[in-house]
């Protein structure tokens, strides 16, 4: 049996994208079927603003998106923390779709040749870390 947290979400092209309140923070994953999917989160960047923007009016989010500023060309937004003794980021980047972001980690590994890695993987961090990431990318034109 699925626990089911209290969620905000948005279908896009036969899958949804939920925005869930769990202990600890905020979980953002896509889902079909009813089934979590283990992937980083694809959407429509107006999508992930209407998520959160819902999410605010249910009181499942404390902050409010800033008002989405002239593209500036960057392709990306990160909001870094640390992963123990490594660093690590929650990034919202550009797809190759059109109009498209992923929600994603990255952990840094350190050593010669290793470097960032993705986290394919729905996101669950603390409400902070999905705050200070969404005011960059909007302050850059990305939502």
């Amino acid at each position: 049996m699925a626990t089911r947290y209290p969620h905000v979400s948005v279908e896009v092209h036969g899958y949804e994208v939920r925005l869930e309140q769990v202990p600890g923070g905020l979980r953002l994953g896509q889902w079909r079927g009813g089934v979590l999917e283990r992937r980083a989160p694809v959407l429509p960047a107006s999508a992930l603003r209407q998520l959160f923007d819902d999410a605010r009016g249910r009181g499942y989010v404390r902050f409010d998106l800033p008002e989405k500023t002239s593209p500036g060309g960057r392709e990306s937004a990160a909001s870094p923390g640390r992963a123990g003794d490594m660093q690590e980021e929650l990034r919202l980047d550009r797809t190759d779709q059109a109009g498209f972001v992923r929600v994603a980690r990255w952990i840094f590994w350190p050593g010669e040749g290793v470097g960032w890695e993705l986290q394919d993987a729905p996101v669950m961090l603390p409400e902070t870390r999905f705050a200070s990431l969404l005011g960059e990318a909007a302050s850059v034109g990305l939502v």
